[in-house]
């Protein structure tokens, strides 16, 4: 008896099979689950772009969190749609001004998309500039500018030095030197910029114009008649391009250029505006930019305020003591043309 039924198992190995086929149909459940569970985060995705487009960040957050823990638990970390995932967090987090979640979503997104940097290397570009902003916003000017040179790089590299996509880069990096008092390292970037906008989509498009209007901003404080440190002409005809659109005084300032004969007129009569009475209860300081159109004989024909928003209480005192100035008369060829011009007021707490 014993002997037949050691013979039994011995030539009976498929008592095992059901195991088998059971672990097999395990295996396949768990592989249908998985899809069904990234089908379900594909159409999370698309009604997180339809919400965010929406101004819905909110509603939005709830789903790019359950969008990115199915992807983690079922891809590998590396896998780029877990990237896409924390990209998405990341965004609806900075449109919510919760910076330091936001921070931490691009930072891993970083790492994640690094891995593929040669073939996407506009994601990587653009989430260093995410993090550059938002150490802008922490005040950490330096840390700030080291991503913007990193992404810079990024983009050199894999587009070239005039393609297209460099300037958004060029202009925040620009404005990043400006921010430290580093105008010798700014100004050649917003002219670079501006000069592959202005080749590529043309002098009038909108985003060749809000180019001009930052550069305008950034050169503000620039001595005009600074005969030790004058642009050459080319940067000086960009320059008055960028005034004219920031200004907005004219419907076309494309074809603005600079002249050796043209002679700027000095200002023969400023007024400083009086600090507002009501101001010295807080303390407050500000700094106005005001954009003026002078005409041929140095008056003042118009003014508006540009550049950055400063609190109304110093805005009407400014624009009347700008309306109040006069220039010689700026002359070209020996005769008086209208230009536009550039006045900066600064409040100081009292």
């Amino acid at each position: 008896m014993i002997r037949v039924l050691l013979t039994f198992l011995l030539l009976a190995p498929t008592v095992a099979t059901p195991l088998i086929d059971q672990s097999l149909a395990e295996q396949q459940e768990k592989q249908q689950v998985a899809a069904v569970n990234l089908e379900e985060a594909t159409h999370l995705d698309e009604s997180i772009v339809e919400l965010f487009k929406s101004g819905k960040y909110e509603q939005a957050l709830p789903l790019a969190k359950r969008s990115l823990e199915i992807k983690q638990g079922l891809l590998p970390q590396s896998d780029q749609r877990v990237g896409v995932g924390l990209i998405n967090l990341g965004e609806i987090y900075f449109a919510l001004k919760k910076d330091s979640d936001a921070e931490k979503a691009f930072r891993q997104a970083l790492t994640v998309v690094e891995v593929g940097q040669a073939k996407d290397a506009a994601s990587v570009s653009h989430l260093l500039e995410r993090l550059a902003y938002l150490r802008f916003r922490s005040r950490d000017s330096a840390d700030a500018t080291s991503l913007l040179q990193r992404s810079l790089a990024i983009r050199q590299e894999a587009f070239g030095s005039n393609d297209v996509r460099l300037a958004p880069t060029l202009l925040e990096l620009a404005s990043a030197y400006q921010s430290l008092g580093q105008h010798e390292k700014a100004q050649p970037l917003f002219v670079q910029a501006l000069k592959i906008r202005e080749a590529v989509l043309g002098r009038k498009h909108p985003e060749t114009i809000e180019g001009m209007k930052m550069f305008a901003c950034a050169e503000r404080g620039r001595v005009r008649n600074d005969q030790t440190n004058k642009p050459d002409i080319e940067t000086e005809a960009l320059i008055n391009r960028a005034e004219c659109w920031l200004g907005g005084f004219q419907d076309d300032c494309a074809e603005l250029t600079a002249k050796p004969n043209e002679k700027n007129g000095k200002a023969l009569r400023l007024y400083q505006p009086n600090y507002p009475y009501q101001a010295r209860y807080s303390k407050m300081s500000a700094s106005l930019t005001v954009a003026v159109l002078i005409d041929e004989r140095g008056k003042v024909e118009n003014a508006r305020l540009v550049c950055e928003a400063p609190p109304s209480i110093f805005i009407a005192g400014s624009l009347t003591a700008a309306r109040a100035a006069l220039f010689e008369p700026t002359l070209r060829d020996g005769k008086p043309v209208k230009v536009t011009g550039i006045i900066n007021f600064n409040f100081i707490a009292r």
